[in-house]
């Protein structure tokens, strides 16, 4: 009889220990619950109270002001920092103000935003209507203006007919869309073969270095439409005895190469 009143209360002991386990567990828990739930309760409360947009800067920028950027992003003083998408507000902007090529918009925490803009160049430009539009290296239209003097020292001259649509903020469109592939590979090998150095140097250099472009691209612009062989006629001064002869031969050969449709003349004046 000892016997098993002894193993009776074994047994209950073991019981009474699974028991108090489950307690510890179920109280562990709570704890455990209770203080993620306070950790998140501050955090949502640092998240809507704390992080709010105190100041925004603008970098980069110099065609439009500071004030003209935050507009366009849309994003106000003492909204939350995280409320927006970074690529939303970037994207607002481009749209708004064609002059921005790139946008970054970064934050800066606890209460900053920077917005760094990379503006596009007027290369080239087009007149339609006695209007003057300025065109960016891929062909989008930057702005309109009535005056010449709004045309920056430098940009090429488009001379085409076949201009199909011209919106500001928008890519100039052509009646036959090979047009304007051909003038941005034009202008990729005359930029590749630095070109560029006729325009920062001697001012006849200027001249007939953006004359010859201008001739070419007319040349070119006029003759994609049609489905016969194209022949350019290109003048410059570039004579056997001038130093940048070397460079208008390079960028011809190369033009050349690519388009073996097209057949170019090549007549040198002196100057």
């Amino acid at each position: 009889m000892e016997q098993v009143r002894f193993k009776r209360k074994t047994v209950d002991l073991d019981e009474m220990e699974k028991q108090q386990s489950k307690k510890r567990f179920r109280r562990n828990f709570f704890y455990v619950f209770l203080f993620l739930t306070v950790i998140l309760v501050f955090l949502g409360t640092a998240f809507f109270v704390f992080f709010r947009v105190k100041e925004i800067s603008v970098t980069g920028n110099s065609m439009y002001t500071d004030e003209e950027i935050i507009i366009a992003s849309g994003i106000e003083e003492k909204v939350n920092m995280f409320s927006f998408s970074g690529k939303t507000v970037e994207q607002s902007i481009k749209d708004s103000l064609p002059y921005v090529g790139s946008v970054t918009v970064k934050r800066d925490l606890p209460s900053g935003i920077v917005i760094e803009i990379e503006e596009e160049k007027t290369v080239m430009y087009t007149v339609l209507n006695g209007d003057y539009y300025l065109l960016s290296d891929e062909l989008t239209v930057l702005s309109v203006s009535s005056k010449i003097s709004s045309v920056p020292s430098g940009a090429i001259k488009l001379i085409t007919g076949s201009v199909n649509r011209c919106l500001v903020g928008q890519p100039l469109t052509f009646m036959d869309e090979r047009t304007r592939d051909s003038i941005l590979e034009m202008y990729s090998v005359l930029s590749d073969n630095e070109m560029e150095y006729y325009k920062e140097d001697h001012p006849m250099k200027k001249f007939f270095a953006l004359a010859l472009i201008a001739i070419m691209m007319l040349s070119l612009a006029s003759g994609a439409i049609a489905e016969e062989k194209t022949t350019l006629t290109l003048w410059c001064i570039a004579t056997e005895s001038d130093a940048n002869r070397p460079a208008y031969e390079q960028a011809i050969a190369e033009f050349t190469e690519a388009h073996p449709d097209v057949e170019l003349k090549w007549e040198a004046f002196e100057n």
